[in-house]
């Protein structure tokens, strides 16, 4: 189950996603992570001229496959941002969308900008920022600043 990554308020409602990833050395001594994650829009949005009221989502990461020869390696890569891709199936009904075409593709960027509650200049924490393609729901997009949570990278190969 994915960790809880906390609300992004922007536009009308909360946002909120949870993401886990795990990292394994494949037989080519390459560290492999895959991940899942969650994402639930809990306002009213838009999305091909349909008005949903709110978004559930599960996905599934693409598999990225790193130059490190450890996961403790790998972790390093991604000490402050990451830039991850892969499918996603909504939860829940989807109103004129069905079957198959419900699935679309996802990529999210996640900034790891230091503890809750501390700010640098213009940046006032950690970032989350979604872009759905294709399936039920293709061309949302939203983004912002993490008002609750911790976004975190730890170098532990499970």
């Amino acid at each position: 189950e994915p960790l809880p990554g906390g609300p992004v308020s922007v536009f009308d409602g909360d946002a909120n996603f949870g993401f886990n990833f795990t990292c394994h050395v494949d037989n080519q001594d390459r560290a492999v992570i895959r991940g899942k994650i969650t994402y639930h829009d809990s306002g009213v949005s838009t999305v091909g001229g349909v008005d949903f009221p709110e978004i559930r989502l599960n996905g599934t990461v693409d598999p990225f496959f790193t130059t490190a020869e450890t996961c403790e390696e790998a972790a390093e890569i991604f000490l402050d941002a990451a830039l991850f891709e892969g499918t996603y199936r909504p939860q829940g009904k989807t109103p004129g969308v069905l079957g198959s075409a419900r699935e679309g593709r996802f990529i999210v960027q996640v900034f790891d900008q230091g503890e809750p509650g501390s700010s640098d200049g213009d940046i006032t924490g950690d970032g989350f920022a979604i872009e759905l393609i294709g399936g039920a729901y293709g061309a949302y997009t939203r983004g912002g600043y993490i008002e609750g949570g911790n976004v975190q990278v730890r170098g532990n190969s499970r």
